[in-house]
């Protein structure tokens, strides 16, 4: 349990770092397009619980499950609020 402690720890700032910078790029691309802002669906098809909560903590809301089974056994395990997308085929 403690190594995965400190894996989470370790890789937090680089995965918030990233979700930061991805939508920092997508606010920018809307902005310079004269859009609307677009919204981020995070796919999390085979990540850990531990890197969604990371990213959920970090602001996102939206995830993308591939698999059905995925997507149920982590919409029970994690925050309530998120909202989830069926993607792929």
């Amino acid at each position: 349990m403690e190594a995965v402690v400190a894996l989470r720890e370790e890789m937090e700032p680089a995965i918030v770092s990233a979700l930061r910078g991805v939508i920092n790029q997508m606010e920018a691309a809307s902005q310079a397009a004269g859009r609307d802002p677009v919204t981020l669906c995070a796919v999390s098809k085979t990540k850990p619980d531990e890197m969604i909560q990371t990213c959920y903590d970090a602001g996102q809301r939206v995830f993308g499950e591939n698999h059905v089974q995925d997507l149920v056994g982590k919409s029970q395990r994690l925050p309530k609020d998120i909202e989830w997308h069926f993607i792929g085929r």
